[in-house]
């Protein structure tokens, strides 16, 4: 499933990613990923820390179990550990049990982190692609070297030109909101910090 390009990119860089979090979007036939290093940069003559995001990729026609190999997968190949030791971040659900959630531990040890329960409804879907647009145009959010010039790069750097909500989201763009929306809005802002985050020491 993981085509063999990416499988030598991925050993190529194996173990090059410190603090790396995976986000995925999952609609039930399909598995968005997007996969991030958290590094510390210097941006606007600051110290912060910078999302790194050295692999995307979606995946047709999968369902829970599959989609959970491939992550399994990918932690194998491009970081070379098992998949729980990587935390997973994922739109989730509010309330009650997501059949992925539970699937991810009985069968890998797996605890998703989920967008949905850690905010408490305090932020928006509106306020998190605009916290997640900001860090982008920043920065802050931005793909790492190696990745650059790489056809997912260039599915990835699509779908974040082009981010909006819509009753029909691609699995890559839930990743994005969702994921790299936990980061952006729940750990680097405050509610109603919406621009810029605070400085990180």
């Amino acid at each position: 499933m993981i085509k063999l390009d990416a499988i030598n990119y991925l050993n190529s860089i194996c173990g090059k990613q410190p603090n790396t979090r995976y986000c995925i979007g999952f609609d039930g036939e399909r598995l968005g990923v997007i996969a991030f290093s958290l590094i510390d940069v210097i941006l606007n003559n600051e110290r912060q820390k910078s999302a790194y995001v050295w692999f995307a990729d979606k995946y047709e026609g999968v369902g829970m179990n599959r989609s959970l190999d491939i992550l399994s997968e990918l932690s194998w190949i491009g970081l070379g550990q098992p998949i729980k030791n990587t935390p997973i971040y994922a739109k989730g659900q509010r309330s009650g049990v997501w059949a992925f959630q539970r699937e991810a531990r009985k069968n890998y040890g797996v605890k998703l982190i989920e967008f949905e329960k850690k905010s408490y409804g305090r932020w928006s879907p509106e306020e998190v692609v605009m916290a997640v647009k900001d860090d982008i145009n920043e920065n802050v959010i931005q793909p790492a070297p190696d990745f650059r010039g790489r056809p997912e790069y260039e599915t990835l750097n699509a779908t974040l030109r082009n981010l909006k909500l819509s009753t029909d989201l691609d699995v890559l763009a839930e990743a994005a909101i969702y994921g790299l929306g936990y980061w952006s809005a729940l750990e680097r802002r405050g509610k109603y910090t919406v621009g810029r985050g605070p400085r990180v020491y």
